[in-house]
C-alpha cells in the first residue's frame, strides 16, 4: 500500500547519510554531503515513478538490491539477456537511481595524449609480443555510449594491418573487446552504435569513411543520451535534441566489441569474463569511488590483467596510495601503467610505483641527474634527526618559554612575512616543540627553511609532515619546490603530481609542471598544466595572492606561455 502523500521531499540529512553509504559500498558511489541536493532530486524523481510508501521504505528496498553480477546486451536486438530478467525489483530499481547518479559523458579518442602512446608505442608492442597466439583482449571499463571501445577497435584494426601490409602477409587475429558500463541506456546506445555528425566531426576523415556507414536520416536516439530528466552526478540536467542524420559503425568494427552491464564496485570479478586482459582503460571512473573502493577496484583489474600489459586511467586520477604493483610509463607527452613480469625485479618495480622514476625525456633524465649530484647548499644549522622533534629541549628564547604554540606560530608567521627569517625561525621551532610537531607548525617552518634556502631541513619538515598526513597538500608542494631548485626533476614532478591528486585546481602545481615540462621540450603536456592553472584561476579575484604572487601576474605568466607554446 503506498501513501499517495509521499514525494520525497521528507528526504533528510540522516537520510541522505544512510542511502549514500549504501550506494558506496553497493556501486562505490561517494557523495559528500555537498551533493544532498543531487541525491534528493534524484530520489524524489523516482517517487514519482514507483511512489514508495515513504523515505525508510525505498531506501530499504535499495538495501536489499543485488550488485555483483554482470549480464551481456546484445547488439543486434537492444535488449539484455535472461540474466537481467531475472533480477529482482529492489535490484532494478536500483539501477534507475544509479541512472541518475552518473554522467554518461565521452567522445571518441577523448584523450589524445592517451590515444596516440595506445597507437604508436602500445599496440605496436603488444602485437609483437602476441605474435604466436594472435590473440588481444581489451577492456574498456566504464565505456558510457561506446565511443571509447569504438576508438580501440578502430586503431587495433589500423595497426594490425599496418603490420600486415609491412610483412606482406595476411594473420586473422582474434580480439576481443569488453566494453562495460553501470549505465543500461548508456550500454543500449554503445550496442546501436550510431552517432550524429558533431560526435564524429574529431575523427579522421579517413576512418570516418572506412569504418562507419553513411549517414543516413531516420529519427533515432544516438549518443550522447537523450537527457531531458536526467540530473547528472554533481551536474544541473542538460538535454539534447534528437538529430536525423546519423552516422552507424561498420560491422566489422561492431564486431570486435561486446557489451556487458558490470558494476567495478562489485568485491570479485567474474574470471570467466575479466580476465586475460593485455589492455584496460578505466578512465574517469575511479573520481567517483572512495580510496577504499579504488583499491580495491585496480586490485581486480590488476588481476584481471596478462603480465606486460597496459593499464590507462584519467589525468585527474592516481594510483598514489592505491596500488604499487604496477610499473609507471611517461610517452607521448602522458602516463600510463605497465603489469610487470614475474621475471621482472620486483624490487625495482615497487622503486618505480613508489616514486616516480619512470623513464623521463632525455632533457630532463640528464638535468636531473647533472644537477643531483651537486652537494646541497651550506647551511647555518644543523640536520634535522629523522623522526624526532625539532629539539631534544625548547629552543632558547629571549621572551622567555611560552607553551602557547599558536600564539608562537602566529608570531613566527607575521615575522616571517616581515622577512625577519632569524627571529621567525626562533619562534616556529618553539612552536613546532610545544605542539608536539603540530602539522600547521611543520609546514610553517618548512617554508621558512625553504625561504632561505635551507633545504636539507625543509625537506625532512616536508617528509614529517606527510608520515603525520600523507595528503597534506602543502608539504608535497613545498617538497617538489625543493626538488625542482636542487634539479631533482624527477621528483619534483612526482610532488607535483601529488599536490594535483589531492587539489586538482592546485595553480602552483600546475604551473611548477608547466614549467618543467616547457623546459624539457614536452610542448603538448606543459600546454596542458598552463590551460589548468588558467582554469582553476579564474575562480579568483585579481588582486588574490597565491604564493606571494598576484593572480593577475600569475594568469599573465600562463596566457604568455601559453602563447610562446601555441606558437612552437
Amino acid at each position: 500500500m503506498t501513501d499517495s502523500s509521499a514525494s520525497g521531499d521528507e528526504f533528510n540529512l540522516d537520510d541522505f547519510n544512510l542511502l549514500s553509504s549504501i550506494l558506496q559500498s553497493k556501486f562505490g558511489l561517494y557523495f559528500d554531503t555537498s551533493k544532498f541536493p543531487t541525491l534528493k532530486s534524484a530520489v524524489k524523481e523516482r517517487f514519482k515513478e514507483i511512489k514508495p510508501k515513504n523515505i525508510a521504505a525505498y531506501i530499504e528496498l535499495i538495501a536489499a538490491a543485488e550488485a555483483s553480477y554482470s549480464f551481456p546486451i546484445d547488439s543486434e536486438i537492444r535488449t539484455f539477456g535472461e540474466s537481467k530478467q531475472a533480477l529482482n525489483s529492489a535490484t532494478r530499481e536500483s539501477h534507475c537511481l544509479v541512472e541518475l547518479l552518473t554522467v554518461n559523458e565521452t567522445k571518441f579518442f577523448r584523450n589524445k595524449e592517451h590515444f596516440r602512446a595506445i597507437r604508436e608505442k602500445v599496440l605496436p608492442e603488444l602485437i609483437e609480443s602476441r605474435a604466436s597466439e594472435k590473440k588481444l583482449r581489451i577492456w574498456s571499463s566504464g565505456c558510457s555510449t561506446g565511443q571509447e571501445p569504438y576508438s580501440i577497435a578502430m586503431l587495433v584494426t589500423e595497426a594490425i594491418t599496418e603490420i600486415q601490409n609491412r610483412k606482406g602477409t595476411k594473420e586473422n587475429w582474434e580480439v576481443q573487446i569488453i566494453a562495460s558500463d553501470i549505465s543500461e541506456k548508456a550500454l543500449n546506445i554503445a550496442a546501436e552504435g550510431r552517432y550524429r555528425n558533431d560526435d564524429i566531426s574529431q575523427i579522421e576523415r579517413t576512418l570516418v569513411d572506412k569504418y562507419f556507414f553513411a549517414p543516413t536520416h531516420e529519427r533515432v536516439a544516438t549518443a550522447p543520451l537523450e537527457l531531458e530528466q536526467f540530473s547528472g552526478y554533481g551536474r544541473a540536467p542538460h538535454a539534447r535534441g534528437k538529430s536525423r542524420a546519423t552516422y552507424l559503425i561498420k560491422p566489422e568494427i561492431k564486431a570486435a566489441v561486446t557489451f556487458y552491464y558490470f558494476n567495478l564496485a562489485s568485491d570479485n570479478y567474474p574470471v570467466d569474463l575479466f580476465s586475460n586482459f593485455d589492455l584496460v582503460i578505466c578512465e574517469n571512473v575511479t573520481i567517483y569511488f572512495s580510496q577504499e573502493i579504488t583499491r580495491r577496484v585496480i586490485d581486480n583489474i590488476y588481476r584481471a590483467m596478462n603480465e606486460a600489459s597496459y593499464l590507462f586511467i584519467g589525468y585527474s586520477e592516481t594510483l598514489w596510495q592505491i596500488s604499487d604493483k604496477f610499473k609507471l610509463i611517461n610517452n607521448f607527452d602522458t602516463f600510463y601503467y605497465r603489469k610487470p613480469t614475474a621475471l621482472e625485479d620486483q624490487a625495482q618495480t615497487l622503486k618505480y610505483s613508489s616514486r616516480i622514476t619512470a623513464p623521463l625525456p632525455p632533457d630532463i633524465a640528464k638535468t636531473s641527474a647533472a644537477q643531483s649530484t651537486k652537494p646541497p647548499p651550506r647551511v647555518d644549522t644543523a640536520p634535522l634527526q629523522t623522526g624526532q622533534p625539532i629539539a631534544a629541549t625548547p629552543p632558547p628564547l629571549s621572551f622567555g618559554a611560552d607553551s602557547n604554540w599558536q600564539a608562537l606560530l602566529k608570531d613566527g608567521l607575521t615575522r616571517m612575512a616581515k622577512h625577519e627569517f632569524t627571529e621567525a625561525g626562533r619562534y616556529l621551532e618553539k612552536a613546532v616543540y610545544y605542539s608536539n610537531g603540530n602539522l600547521e607548525s611543520l609546514i610553517a617552518l618548512a617554508r621558512l627553511k625553504a625561504k632561505i634556502s635551507n633545504y636539507t631541513e625543509a625537506e625532512e619538515l616536508c617528509r614529517r609532515a606527510i608520515s603525520a598526513d600523507p595528503l597534506c597538500e602543502e608539504a608535497h608542494l613545498i617538497l617538489g619546490l625543493i626538488m625542482y631548485r636542487k634539479g631533482n626533476l624527477a621528483e619534483s614532478i612526482f610532488e607535483f603530481q601529488q599536490v594535483i591528486y589531492i587539489d586538482i585546481e592546485s595553480v602552483p602545481a600546475h604551473m611548477y609542471l608547466g614549467d618543467i615540462y616547457r623546459n624539457a621540450g614536452q610542448t603538448a603536456a606543459a600546454i596542458r598544466e598552463y590551460r589548468h592553472a588558467l582554469s582553476a584561476l579564474r575562480k579568483y579575484a585579481s588582486e588574490d595572492m597565491i604564493e606571494d604572487l598576484p593572480v593577475s601576474i600569475l594568469k599573465q605568466s600562463c596566457e604568455q606561455n601559453l602563447s610562446v607554446l601555441n606558437r612552437a
